[in-house]
């Protein structure tokens, strides 16, 4: 059954991480479980860190 994308908003990769860690890997499809594996192998900062990075970029060049 298709699911309907009720907000788009673009998250970090640590932000993927988090939310895909807190479905809770056995409840994952596949291609979940290969965008948490990618998420785990590449972010560098947590989720906090990498949400107030984004904030600072936001606030000091205005960007969105």
């Amino acid at each position: 059954m298709p699911r309907k994308a009720i907000k788009e908003r673009p998250v970090t990769i640590p932000e993927v991480k988090k939310i895909l860690e807190s479905i809770g890997e056995e409840h994952l499809d596949q291609f979940q479980r290969r965008s948490l594996d990618y998420a785990t192998k590449f972010s560098k900062t947590d989720s906090d860190v990498s949400e107030e990075l984004v904030k600072k970029l936001i606030e000091d060049f205005d960007l969105e």
